[in-house]
């Protein structure tokens, strides 16, 4: 599975968003995962995880408020995710080696 999702709302940012990508868990046994385990989100976490699932930082993105809306009306509607699952990927966004520099510049500038 693999969707984009808008992370960050309120005043400072009422023209863009920035969207993170929610993949599942690839485990291989015996092999070290390249995938990024800041955040992992498990069965139960929203109804929509079916299965450990992480959030790959490195491409999140900044995208416009039309881009974001757009994002939301073009997939399928899902229930929104609750608080505190959406403070643990905002927490990961800053946390992850992964993000990159302009997102975690612009979440600083603009989200806090």
């Amino acid at each position: 599975m693999s969707d984009f999702i808008p992370v960050v709302r309120g005043e400072k940012t009422e023209h863009f968003a920035i969207a993170v990508n929610l993949t599942t868990l690839k485990k291989r046994p015996g092999k070290k995962s390249r995938q990024d385990t800041t955040t992992i989100l498990k069965s139960g976490d929203h109804p929509f995880i079916t299965r450990d699932s992480i959030i790959a930082y490195e491409y999140a993105r900044i995208v416009s408020k039309s881009e974001a809306l757009n994002m939301l009306k073009s997939g399928d509607k899902r229930e929104d995710l609750s608080e505190s699952v959406l403070a643990r990927i905002v927490a990961g966004l800053q946390k992850s080696k992964y993000t990159r520099f302009e997102v975690r510049d612009f979440y600083n500038r603009y989200c806090i």
